[in-house]
């Protein structure tokens, strides 16, 4: 009896630690690629337009913030891009300082 709830503990703390990485309104996140400029990330400005947290995550990004995104993908609709592709979103194209410091 044990195991079981121990499995269903473990579960669910995971889950608990997945929420907690997401970034909610009034808080930002920021991202440090290795040439382009810090990317922050406002969770305020995606909440105002109407997102969620689930409206990304499981679905778009994973919960671990590993998301690794290259100079390729700005030209798909993976990841950000699925949204910012200049109709949803602002595009991407000329527009590099809207997500990259000094872009």
């Amino acid at each position: 009896m044990k195991i079981p709830f121990l499995i269903l503990a473990l579960l669910v703390s995971v889950g608990l630690i997945g929420l907690a990485q997401a970034v909610p309104p009034g808080l930002s996140v920021e991202f440090a690629p290795e040439d382009e400029g810090v990317v922050t990330f406002s969770g305020t400005s995606h909440y105002e337009a109407g997102m969620r947290c689930s409206s990304c995550h499981m679905s778009v990004f994973d919960v671990s913030r590993s998301a690794r995104i290259s100079f390729g993908d700005h030209r798909s609709d993976q990841f950000c891009f699925g949204c910012h592709d200049g109709e949803k979103a602002f595009g991407v194209r000329r527009n590099c300082g809207n997500c990259h410091e000094g872009g």
